[in-house]
């Protein structure tokens, strides 16, 4: 052999001397597991290089552990196994948990596995976040909070407490014993805004013996604009901008809403508005191009509302 043939092969040895991380299933799905219960699984890592591949560190997410080790060394051409380990306890829902390896091989500094699977509760909840979204004062949405059992036990709801008293609760449940509604209605508040409870459920599960349900709600009266205020970002291009403004009136007013004029003192800008019916009444700003002289300027919004008469909305700037 010639002695550039043998430089060549020399240098190529050098060149792919490197250790090389595979993994022909990095990511593992386990299914649908009960909570509480254990997922094991063991990575395959290969080391398909020609050095020694180092696996520096090893870390988990939350509720993921592994038990085997926290360093690796796989010398080229060999394969081994890494064993992990996923804790279900006080689960529910989707999972997604990671490993990340940190490595000497080159391409592969920081590698991910990932396991995925559903973890479920001897009880379901539905659902876990009770929204009974947007009501007048006097006249408050119900919603219905529903626990089932995922097995062929039979269950009992020993009691339904608000922490903050400001929802009741009436419990139903079914002849078979494998599920039970919650139906829960928001008490009187004064005032407007958003309010929120907690529901503490107690059950004759051990596994689940208690459950937690927050609930959420909007008392709204009078009207309301959205966004609050209109930002607007400054630039050394004209550039041509639309924006929308939504303008909606809420039970307690004496005749549906109605806008009848907008207007942005000092800014030729062309303002369209209509009723959606459904969302209330848009405001298109059409195609204007943001300007210093903006700045601490208020659109105007009139409306047939009783104190409501002229709504003002800011105008920020901001610059690049």
């Amino acid at each position: 052999m010639s002695r550039f043939a043998l430089f060549v092969l020399f240098t190529l040895s050098v060149c792919f001397a490197d250790p090389m991380l595979f993994v022909e299933q990095a990511q593992y799905d386990f299914g649908a597991r009960a909570s509480g219960s254990m997922v094991t699984h063991a990575f395959l890592l290969e080391n398909r290089g020609n050095e020694t591949l180092k696996i520096r560190d090893i870390k988990t997410s939350c509720g993921c552990t592994t038990p085997d080790e926290n360093v690796m060394v796989i010398p080229a051409g060999k394969k081994k196994k890494l064993r992990v380990e996923m804790d279900l306890k006080g689960r529910s829902g989707l999972q997604t948990q990671f490993v990340t390896l940190t490595t000497n091989d080159p391409e592969n500094r920081s590698y991910r596995l990932k396991l995925t699977g559903e973890a479920v509760p001897k009880i379901r909840v539905e659902p876990r976040t009770l929204n009974l979204m947007q009501s007048a004062p006097d006249m408050p949405h119900k919603g219905v909070v529903t626990l089932s059992s995922t097995t062929d036990e039979t269950f009992e709801v020993k009691s339904v407490t608000a922490n903050r008293d400001r929802v009741t609760a009436h419990t139903e449940r079914a002849a078979d014993g494998k599920s039970v509604q919650i139906t829960v209605v928001p008490k009187a508040q004064k005032g407007q805004g958003h309010f929120t409870d907690v529901l503490l459920i107690k059950t004759s599960s051990p596994e689940m013996a208690e459950i937690k349900v927050l609930v959420m709600w909007q008392v709204s009266t009078g009207v309301s604009v959205a966004p609050g205020q209109v930002n607007l970002v400054l630039s050394d291009e004209e550039v041509l901008l639309d924006r929308y403004l939504m303008v909606r009136g809420y039970p307690g007013l004496k005749e549906p809403l109605k806008v009848t004029d907008v207007e942005w003192p000092g800014q030729d800008v062309d303002i369209t508005f209509s009723d959606t019916g459904k969302f209330g009444w848009r405001i298109h700003l059409k195609k204007f191009t943001p300007k210093a002289e903006m700045k601490g300027s208020e659109i105007v919004i009139h409306t047939n509302a009783e104190g409501f008469e002229r709504l003002k909305l800011p105008v920020r700037i901001l610059e690049k």
